[in-house]
C-alpha cells in the first residue's frame, strides 16, 4: 500500500510538469485507475478492521494509546492523501 501511494505522488508530480500531451493524458489515466484501486484497498481495509476484534495489547495505557492513535493516524492519511 504504501508503495502504491508513493508511486501515485511520484506520478502525480512528474505528470503537472508536463506539458498537455498524449503522454500526459495517458498517465493521467494511470493516475486515476491506480487511485481507485488505492481508495478500494483502504476501504476493504477499513471494513476488515472495523469488522474483526481487535488483539489486546499487553502495553502500558500510554503505549496502547499512542500506537492506536498512530495506526488511525495513518488510516485517515491514507484516505486523505488522493
Amino acid at each position: 500500500m504504501a508503495i502504491l501511494l508513493i508511486g501515485l505522488i511520484i506520478l502525480g508530480l512528474y505528470m503537472t510538469s508536463l506539458p498537455i500531451s498524449l503522454e500526459k493524458l495517458k498517465l493521467y489515466g494511470w493516475h486515476k485507475e491506480y487511485g481507485l484501486l488505492a481508495l478500494w484497498l483502504v476501504i476493504l481495509r477499513l471494513g476488515w478492521r472495523l469488522g474483526n476484534a481487535v488483539p489486546v495489547l499487553s502495553l502500558p495505557l500510554w503505549e496502547r494509546i499512542a500506537a492506536r492513535g498512530v495506526h488511525w493516524a495513518f488510516m485517515w492519511l491514507c484516505l486523505h492523501c488522493h
